[in-house]
């Protein structure tokens, strides 16, 4: 007769499998926690499996490593965690089917028949979903295209090994949150649309004749997008920026420098061209009293003119005491309908320097001195665009500015490099995490402090993500255990009695564990309920005035009437001072009985707590909650105050939802006091409230 071992830690439940597995014509063996599985399947050797996860001892996981490593047994885990991605990690480690509670008594049975009937399994198996070139590796979790791996996250391994195991088959968002991210998943269904363009992101060159993840319009997953807004990266649009910043200051700067250098030259130029006149008239000067033109005026004027650094032509006309000129040298004509203005007139004669502006000419008038008294005078007629010409700086100056603007972009560029890198890091890590994958590194070794700083705190808040989704992903699957354990164990046994699988005195028991199931479920719905009617605010507390002592040992007498037969002693440390405190005296009561029935569960036999009342401080009341348990272990202490945590050793001897502490903290809180862990040890625990004193 085939064997078939139980490994599951609810007695009703065990019972409910081991009727229906009898009845079926096999032989059964229970084992309750995962320690004595082990030693039962090393010297049983069954023919199949039923196997839990959340065992007392060791795991489901554990017990599921170490059959494999001896041998091809066939296991069925029989779970309440229910999540495709956990029943691909049962698979992955070498289940050989996977049934979610709450489940059919029947059903396990026949899916126990399909499993005996496989052929024997070898122990190196290589299970591989293949679709042509795509190859899913189940054993080592790796996707494989064209022989190539690829580097999928654990999120999108799930989808796309639901979408495998379901082919030609159309699922909404909806759908696919369900299957993937569990029923618990309180986030956006944008993470559907993310994950399916990464995972076409990775398919890109799978041939569409082999398969391919398709999306149809109003059925499955929505292909229709906003219209995208187009975003520059940070180097593009920082670089633009600052060249367009760059370039309008030093087009700015570059007028107002042009500007200048041309007033600054004009005024130079003017300033020579007065001493060159005077120069001029005491060139042409003959010491006697009159006016003599030298014959080598003409050169004597190129000379000096270059001397003085005066470009181009001018005209230059000397007059004596009488009305005709004796020299005149015209400038040429520059351009068409340019002229020369007329200084065929003599001038009055004057002992000073006298400039005008005659249309598009400076125009000086310089004195020929003769003992201090004016005998003629030179006239001078300079074009201002002679005058102002200054090309050679033009040229010098727009070179400087073009090398400023080019050195500006090329510095700006390279530091936008830079400052870009762990931004795009930063964003890839980003990206990782929106899609379930929290372990996730970004570079330490940035100079900038600001940076340096954001990246750390990233980091650190990655990894506390990460720590806070696993420990909620744990406790909500300890929570989905807790839930869907009594109901399939109601299930089974109501089941078992109704298909006359049990009968007689055997049926009545089936059926007080039922209404002993009943009654457990229906206490963590009420917790459940009460828990979150306070967290919404529907529940308020009273501010009475209350004397602690005497509320606190009528509390310890009556706790102590209940399980005064387990050997659990309560002592109280009360002061002869009263210690009037504000609060609600039930939800007081509420707080300390839960404390005891934590200190009583610690214990596991016989121990001793001490309720201890004391003045805090002026404002608070301090009761202190000792016993001499073993104490938390301290890398459970920073989250008994968690929704829904349950330590290990608590979660696998104790039902229940894990809200006990939490819901005693918010009491206490809304009292305007405090709840908190005071101390752990191997020697005991105790359990710190504060509550306002009446003033």
């Amino acid at each position: 007769m085939q064997s078939i071992m139980i490994v599951e830690d609810e007695e009703a439940l065990s019972r409910v499998l081991a009727a229906y597995v009898r009845k079926a014509g096999f032989d059964c063996r229970i084992c309750r926690d995962g320690n004595e599985a082990v030693e039962s399947f090393d010297a049983a050797q069954p023919s199949l499996v039923l196997l839990d996860v959340l065992l007392p001892g060791r795991n489901g996981w554990e017990v599921l490593r170490h059959i494999r490593s001896k041998s091809a047994c066939p296991v069925i885990m029989l779970t309440a965690m229910s999540d495709v991605g956990d029943r691909i990690a049962g698979l992955n480690e070498g289940a050989d089917d996977y049934i979610p509670k709450p489940f059919e008594p029947d059903e396990v049975v026949a899916r126990i028949h399909a499993v005996l009937r496989r052929p024997p399994r070898s122990l190196v198996s290589s299970e591989q979903v293949v679709f042509g070139s795509f190859r899913i590796d189940l054993k080592s979790r790796t996707v494989f295209l064209n022989g190539a791996s690829l580097s999928v996250t654990p999120r999108d391994l799930a989808l796309l090994m639901f979408l495998a195991e379901h082919p030609n088959q159309i699922f909404n968002r909806e759908q696919l949150i369900e299957k993937v991210w569990g029923i618990d998943y309180d986030g956006s269904d944008r993470a559907v649309d993310l994950a399916i363009k990464r995972l076409r992101k990775q398919l890109l060159h799978w041939p569409p004749e082999e398969g391919e993840i398709r999306t149809l319009r109003g059925t499955g997953i929505s292909s229709m997008r906003t219209s995208p807004i187009r975003r520059r990266t940070l180097l593009s649009r920082w670089t633009f920026r600052y060249v367009l910043t760059l370039f309008i200051g030093l087009l700015t700067i570059g007028l107002a420098s042009i500007l200048w250098i041309r007033q600054e030259t004009v005024h130079d130029r003017k300033q020579s061209l007065r001493e060159f006149s005077q120069v001029a008239s005491q060139y042409v000067t003959d010491g006697k009293g009159s006016i003599a033109v030298p014959k080598d005026f003409y050169e004597w004027i190129d000379r000096t003119q270059r001397l003085y650094q005066l470009p181009g032509q001018f005209s230059l006309t000397v007059f004596d005491r009488g009305d005709a000129p004796v020299f005149i040298k015209k400038a040429p004509l520059i351009a068409a309908g340019s002229s020369t203005p007329n200084i065929d007139s003599k001038p009055v004669l004057t002992d000073r320097i006298q400039t005008a502006r005659t249309g598009g000419h400076y125009v000086l008038i310089a004195p020929v001195m003769s003992n201090h008294s004016p005998i003629g005078s030179i006239v001078i007629a300079y074009s201002y665009s002679d005058l102002a010409n200054v090309n050679q700086n033009y040229v010098l100056i727009v070179s400087l500015l073009l090398c400023a603007g080019l050195l500006g972009w090329t510095i700006i560029y390279f530091l936008s490099w830079n400052l870009r890198k762990p931004i795009v890091q930063l964003s890839e890590a980003l990206n990782k995490m929106e899609a379930g994958d929290y372990k996730v590194t970004v570079p330490d070794r940035v100079k900038e402090k600001e940076i340096h700083e954001l990246l750390v705190s990233f980091q650190t808040m990655a990894a506390r993500l990460g720590t806070l989704e696993e420990l909620r992903t744990e406790l909500l699957a300890g929570v989905t255990h807790e839930l869907k354990t009594p109901v399939a164990s109601i299930h089974g046994l109501i089941r078992a009695v109704r298909d006359q699988v049990v009968t007689d005195r055997e049926a009545e028991e089936f059926l007080d564990i039922s209404l002993e199931q009943t009654r457990r479920l229906q206490n963590m719905v009420t917790d459940l309920l009460d828990f979150n009617s306070f967290a919404s605010g529907a529940i308020s507390v009273r501010q009475d005035s209350i004397d602690l002592g005497k509320l606190l040992s009528e509390i310890a007498y009556q706790w102590e009437l209940l399980y005064q037969e387990e050997g659990v002693e309560v002592a109280v440390d009360i002061p002869e001072r009263a210690c009037m405190a504000v609060g609600d005296a039930s939800r007081i009561q509420q707080i300390a009985v839960n404390l005891l029935n934590n200190s009583r569960q610690a214990f596991q036999g016989r121990g001793s707590i001490v309720i201890a009342l004391s003045e805090h401080s002026e404002k608070f009341c301090e009761i202190s909650i000792r016993d001499d348990g073993p104490g938390i272990p301290e890398a459970e202490q920073a989250h008994i105050f968690e929704r829904y945590y349950r330590g290990e050793s608590k979660k696998l001897s104790i039902g229940g939802l894990g809200l006990g502490l939490t819901y005693s903290r918010m009491l206490a809180i809304a009292m305007k006091g405090e709840l908190n862990l005071k101390i752990s040890s191997p020697k005991g625990t105790a359990f710190q409230l504060l509550l306002p004193k009446q003033l």
